[in-house]
């Protein structure tokens, strides 16, 4: 069995996504569980960004909370 470890790093938006007006879907959950914003979820399927039926919640090991 493989040990993968999974780092999760959330970025603030940058300049072009701000100006775009792009809304931030990511929410964490828990400590090692993120998920995209169900409140979201429909305006996504709508301009085909995401599917019916796909993954919209994955988990991690840990996460950086570090700002550079």
């Amino acid at each position: 069995m493989e040990n993968i470890q999974v780092v999760l790093r959330v970025r603030p938006q940058n300049p072009h996504e701000s100006e775009s007006h792009d809304p931030e879907i990511w929410q964490v959950y828990s400590s090692n569980t993120i998920a995209i914003d169900p409140t979201k979820q429909d305006d996504l399927i709508r301009s085909r960004k995401i599917g019916i039926g796909h993954r919209t919640q994955f988990s991690f090991s840990t996460k950086i909370t570090q700002v550079l």
